[in-house]
Formats: structure tokens, C-alpha cells, sequence
């Protein structure tokens, strides 16, 4: 089956095209003028090529879902990808290894094909300072594929989480060992690496809402796969969504909607809990929240450091003590949300304005619209009524 997807290649400072392809487009590095994507001639064949000419660099067959399940940029000159495996792939030449390890795909209800390459396009858009645009030449709604799989590596070894187990492998994708993992229960995956150990946490998940499936979190010796421990969560309310997470120290932080639970992972046990149910909670505020000031912002989170701050499903940020005693409550005009960064400044924004900061947060400019702007190199681009404007970005620094 051919891709259903054709692209064109637009050069947003003259809005002429450039040149097309109909390449099913998986990745980009835009700081080394690389695009990567499989043709079909007759089987599938990933191809890398100049963003900048659509000249094909190289041509490899390598396995693959709809989609790239992840994609780790391990140096300079090489990538690794999970899709029917793992693979090795240098970005010059194409040329690398391939592993048979299982890499567990599924399917994730929210997305449909023309829409992955939507955002795709967006996205690439920013970076490279050409837009690439995607034309569906199908309606087709079908579900895409997206794996659970994750990957780590350090100095020796690169260690696979997939849907049945975790897997590690030698710097030449050979394999070392394999622990199985609990039958039917990895939903929503994160995996990491402290010390020797390698923590895995399954959270349930609202894309899986005809499955039940346990939350836990589980240890397991790097160098032999040994179980350390498994600790299941919630056995309250055992198939409950976790709606965030934090991972401070050696501490891991988890919210419910209605409960805050800390655990210690060294060990897998609960060291605080506390239910707060009169609110709903959907995830931790990171530093891409903003409080207004005289003539500077700053970061919600850096107003109180010892202090949660927590968005809640009614639009809200409610704000608690080390303590999880409630300290106030932010309406959504109260706050504004990072929309862009670019060099010496970041533009963020609430529901009544559209603001302007420096790199030291002072306030430099109010914009004169509030959405259908975008940001492109060093070029602002904005619809205003029937207008369409372009303004420099050194410009609004300088005002």
C-alpha cells in the first residue's frame, strides 16, 4: 500500500513552493537539513533527504508501524529507532544495525493518520524556515499504531520496555537478557534509570477506558533484569487514571483526580497520601506558567519553589503548601501560558492578551491580536481582520 499523503514545500518568505514529495514523512532534523520517510518502490524503503531540495541522501529498508514509536538522537551522527524493533541508523550514510526486539505497538483512539502529519507539518514549519504542508489525498480515518516502548541507554547497554518485557541490549543491538513483565497490564509506560536500577511506571490510562489495566511501579536490576520489587497503586481504587507525575529525587510524586500520593522508588513505598476531593486535578503547572507583575513576569512555580501548583478540570490553578493545604485559587485571566519562545524573548499569553517579554521576562510589547499568529525564524506572521502582516521579532524587542 502506497502512502496516502502527498507534501508541498513552501518557502514562507515568498509563499512560493519549492518542491514536493509524497515520502510518508517520520522525522526531521532541521539543523542538519534532514527529513526522513519511506517510499514504496515496490516494499517499503526509508530514504533520507535535503529538506532544502528534496535530494534523496540514501535508501534503506528498515521495518516500520504507521509510525515511529520513539526516536532517540543518540549523537551526532547516529538515531535510534523503535518501529518492528530497534534500529541504528546513521544519518549520513543510512547504514546501522537492526534488532528483532519486541516492540509492543497499539492503538491510541485519538489520532487518525491525516491528522499526525497536520501536526507534523506545523512543527516543521517552525523549525527550518520552510513549511511543509500536507495534502490528504485520502479521508481515511483509519487508527494509527503507537508504541509503548521505551528505550534507554547508557555507556553499555541500551534497555527496551515494551508491552510483555524489558529487554537489554549490547552497543551492537545484541541481546543481553529479558525479564518478562505483568501479563495484560502496561497501558501508559515511563521508564528511566537511577543508579543501577531501572524503574518502570504503568499508569492507566483514559485512552484505555474499556480496559482495566493496574497501575504500578516496578524496579529491576540493570545488569541481570532481577526484580527489585513491584508495588501496585490505588488498590482503593485500583483502576483509577493517574493524571500526572512527578519525579523529584528519589521520590516520584503521582496525582489523581482526587488524591496526592508520594513514594519512595528506591523501595516502591508510599511515604505521604493525602485526598483532596474538592477538586479535580489534571496535571502539574511547569515553568511555562506566568503571574503578572509591574514591569516583569514570573513563573508561577518560581513564585513559592516549596509550593504545588496543580490545573484543575474547571480551567483553574489551585495553589498548595509543602503540606498540600490549599493557598489560593487562579482564574484562568490571572495567569498567562508560554506560546513561543525565540532568541532573546518568549511571547505568552492569557484569555484577554497577548504579551511580549524579554529573555528577562520584562514586559517589552502587548500584541494588537490574541490568536492566527505564528512564528517562523525571526518573522512574526498574523492575520489582523482581513490583513495579513509580518513583523520582524528584533522589531518588537527594540519597541
Amino acid at each position: 500500500q502506497n502512502t496516502q499523503t502527498n507534501y508541498q514545500v513552501i518557502d514562507p518568505s515568498t509563499g512560493e513552493s519549492k518542491y514536493s514529495f509524497d515520502r510518508d514523512l517520520q522525522y526531521v532534523l532541521p539543523d542538519k537539513n534532514l527529513g526522513m520517510g519511506y517510499v514504496y518502490i515496490p516494499d517499503f524503503y526509508l530514504e533520507g533527504f535535503e529538506l532544502d531540495s528534496g535530494r534523496t541522501i540514501w535508501r534503506r529498508k528498515v521495518p516500520r508501524n504507521r509510525i515511529w514509536n520513539e526516536v532517540i538522537e543518540e549523537n551526532d551522527s547516529t538515531i535510534l529507532v523503535s518501529a518492528k524493533g530497534l534500529h541504528s541508523i546513521n544519518l549520513k550514510t543510512g547504514m546501522g544495525w537492526s534488532s528483532g526486539v519486541e516492540t509492543s505497538p497499539r492503538y491510541v483512539n485519538s489520532y487518525s493518520r491525516t491528522g499526525y502529519h497536520a501536526m507534523a507539518g506545523i512543527g516543521f514549519g517552525y523549525l527550518t524556515g520552510v513549511f511543509i504542508i500536507p495534502i490528504p489525498l485520502s479521508t481515511n480515518n483509519q487508527k494509527i499504531l503507537i508504541n509503548e516502548s521505551k528505550i534507554l541507554l547508557d555507556d553499555d547497554s541500551y534497555y527496551v520496555a515494551s508491552q510483555h518485557h524489558i529487554t537489554a541490549l549490547n552497543k551492537d543491538g545484541q541481546g543481553k537478557w529479558v525479564t518478562p513483565l505483568p501479563e495484560k497490564m502496561i497501558s501508559r509506560t515511563q521508564f528511566f534509570k537511577i543508579e543501577k536500577n531501572l524503574i518502570l511506571f504503568n499508569f492507566n490510562s483514559d485512552e484505555l477506558q474499556n480496559e482495566q489495566r493496574r497501575s504500578f511501579i516496578a524496579s529491576y536490576d540493570s545488569e541481570t533484569g532481577k526484580p527489585n520489587y513491584i508495588t501496585f497503586l490505588r488498590k482503593d481504587s485500583p483502576y483509577l487514571f493517574i493524571q500526572d507525575y512527578e519525579l523529584i529525587g528519589n521520590y516520584i510524586g503521582l496525582l489523581y483526580p482526587d488524591k496526592i500520593e508520594t513514594l519512595d522508588i528506591r523501595n516502591g513505598q508510599t511515604v505521604f497520601a493525602k485526598f483532596l476531593d474538592d477538586k479535580k486535578f489534571q496535571y502539574y503547572i511547569g515553568e511555562d506558567v506566568y503571574l503578572n507583575g509591574d514591569s516583569t513576569m514570573i513563573t508561577m512555580i518560581d513564585k513559592n519553589p516549596s509550593h504545588k501548583y496543580i490545573y484543575t478540570d474547571a480551567g483553574t490553578i489551585v495553589e498548595y503548601n509543602s503540606l498540600y493545604i490549599l493557598q489560593r485559587e487562579y482564574t484562568r485571566g490571572e495567569f498567562y501560558v508560554l506560546i513561543f519562545e525565540f532568541p532573546g524573548g518568549r511571547i505568552v499569553q492569557n484569555t484577554n492578551e497577548t504579551v511580549v517579554l524579554d529573555e528577562n521576562n520584562r514586559k517589552i510589547s502587548r500584541l494588537n491580536f490574541h490568536e492566527n499568529f505564528r512564528v517562523v525564524n525571526d518573522q512574526l506572521y498574523f492575520f489582523d481582520k482581513n490583513r495579513f502582516f509580518s513583523i520582524p521579532l528584533r522589531e518588537i524587542l527594540q519597541n
